[in-house]
């Protein structure tokens, strides 16, 4: 029996969580009862019905859904009911934690994706060993993937977490590498070689996406923390070796995840002071301080013909000053040529008024 040291863990089931259950129990109760049938009476009827469910490398491409229901059909009592459980502990703890959409988002990511990844290895075996065992004779079905994302995902949450089985207890942290452990071992004594697929792509699955690709509340993506590296799956005497060969992967994802987003915040930063010297520069070609508070200039911007001033206006104004007339230098942001027309080219003119002292 699995009890996680987790205040309500195993109380108020989420909503998501309940109903992938019920659809793991469901399916996988009609596949015990058609696999027994199978063994005791063989009708061929209900081999094609099983054969439509679980995934057979030959027939995916006919029946494609299969690549959605063989995660959650198992033919095996004790897996049945362990996979349930598992289901409802875990999945209600990563759904509270992390929200029903990426609950699901993360159940699709890592159940559908290993079986695609499992049934690709299972054609390039047949292609180097033209073995039809492979294509036709194989079925593929549980949830063992998805049960390892599920590991994944709480090491990287909590791994300190405790959980504790009839007779000993262990923390979260530890499970990952132990199930891998034990694919092997079962791979080499009873040839479960498709439960090994499940779980090797279901573990890499997981943790490339919780590790490089998944979006935090905070808006950042991944976890690049030291406790969630490649290695921690692994004993501690050969992690310096792992360290080696997985900081080039972690580097290439690295590049491949932030350059867009490095890029997007560099343009948004160019186009801000971009902004901001354009204005800065409009406000200082557009007016001048007056000198003393006795003074005030105002400078028009002209593009195109010349605006006619008042003669009588700046005649009045001569006698004051020689040139009433400011040429400052073209801002850099204004062009020198406007447009394509056949008119006089374009020019800056400014007008100064003086306001004589009472």
């Amino acid at each position: 029996m699995l009890i996680l040291k987790k205040t309500g863990i195993l109380h108020n089931f989420t909503p998501c969580t309940t109903t992938l259950a019920l659809i793991l129990f469901g399916l996988s109760s009609l596949g015990v009862v058609l696999r027994y049938r199978h063994w005791t009476q063989n009708p061929p009827e209900e081999e094609n019905l099983l054969n439509s469910l679980t995934m057979v490398p030959g027939f995916t491409v006919q029946h494609i859904w299969t690549l959605v229901t063989a995660g959650f059909l198992e033919t095996n009592l004790t897996t049945l009911f362990g996979n349930t459980i598992t289901m409802l502990a875990l999945g209600s703890h990563l759904e509270r934690s992390w929200g029903p959409r990426e609950f699901l988002k993360f159940v699709g990511i890592v159940s559908v994706g290993s079986y695609i990844v499992t049934w690709i290895v299972y054609l390039i075996e047949y292609g180097f060993t033209k073995n039809l065992q492979y294509l036709y004779e194989t079925q593929v079905n549980g949830m063992v993937g998805l049960t390892m994302g599920f590991l994944v995902a709480l090491m990287q949450l909590d791994p300190e977490m405790l959980i504790s089985f009839v007779i000993f207890s262990v923390r979260v942290k530890h499970l990952p590498g132990a199930l891998l452990g034990l694919s092997n071992v079962f791979f080499f004594v009873f040839e479960a070689q498709s439960q090994l697929f499940l779980i090797q792509f279901g573990w890499i699955i997981s943790w490339t996406y919780l590790r490089f690709f998944r979006v935090n509340s905070d808006g950042s993506c991944g976890d690049q923390s030291d406790t969630f590296a490649f290695s921690c799956f692994f004993p501690e005497f050969i992690r310096p070796i792992i360290n080696y060969f997985s900081a080039i992967i972690f580097n290439l994802f690295v590049k491949l995840r932030k350059p867009a987003s490095r890029k997007s915040n560099n343009n948004n930063t160019n186009n801000q002071e971009n902004e901001e010297t354009l204005n800065m520069n409009l406000l200082h070609s557009s007016s001048i301080i007056p000198e003393d508070g006795e003074v005030g200039i105002e400078i028009e911007i002209e593009t195109g013909e010349s605006r006619s001033i008042d003669n009588s206006s700046s005649s009045s104004f001569s006698s004051m000053s020689k040139s009433n007339t400011i040429k400052p230098q073209q801002p850099p942001f204004i062009d020198k040529e406007i447009g394509n027309t056949s008119s006089a080219p374009s020019s800056i003119h400014t007008t100064a008024m003086f306001e004589l002292p009472s």
